[in-house]
C-alpha cells in the first residue's frame, strides 16, 4: 500500500509540473520533439483571425511560409516567392523573422507563438490596436 501512494503522489507531481509548465498559450503542454523540429517545413494559412472575427475564404490570398532548419526559409503568396530567415526570441516565446525583398533585408519583427505543434501552428500579433491571429497547418 506504501508503495501504490509513493507512485500516485510521484505521476500526480508528473502531471502538475508537465501541465504547468506550457511555453505557448495554446499547447502543447508536452512534446517529443524540439520546437525547432516542430517549425521545420512547410506551412499553409490555413485561418486569420482580426480583432476576434474570422476572415472567410482565404483560399485566394493564402500563403506559405517554409522554414528550414538552418534557419532560413521562403514566404510565398500570389504567386511571388521572398527569402525570409527565422530565429526563436531568446525564450523561444516568439518568432523573429526577417525578409529579402529586392535584395534589400528588412528589420527583424517579432510575432508571439500561441501553439506549436507537429501539425500545427498559431501566431498573434498586436499592432496599432489590431489583434491579428493567425493559424498554419503543416503541408
Amino acid at each position: 500500500m506504501k508503495t501504490f501512494k509513493v507512485a500516485l503522489l510521484a505521476v500526480i507531481g508528473v502531471v502538475i509540473a508537465f501541465s504547468s509548465c506550457s511555453k505557448y498559450e495554446e499547447g502543447p503542454a508536452i512534446s517529443l520533439l524540439t520546437k525547432k523540429a516542430r517549425i521545420t517545413g512547410e506551412w499553409e494559412v490555413s485561418d486569420v483571425i482580426v480583432n476576434g472575427t474570422q476572415l472567410i475564404d482565404l483560399s485566394d490570398f493564402a500563403g506559405t511560409m517554409t522554414f528550414e532548419k538552418d534557419g532560413t526559409g521562403q514566404y510565398s503568396q500570389l504567386g511571388i516567392s521572398i527569402d525570409i530567415e527565422w530565429e526563436f526570441s531568446e525564450e523561444k516565446e516568439a518568432l523573429r523573422t526577417r525578409s529579402n525583398f529586392l535584395g534589400s533585408w528588412s528589420d527583424w519583427t517579432e510575432t508571439e507563438i500561441l501553439k506549436l505543434e507537429n501539425k500545427e501552428f498559431w501566431t498573434t500579433d498586436t499592432e496599432l490596436g489590431v489583434t491579428t491571429e493567425v493559424h498554419y497547418t503543416k503541408i
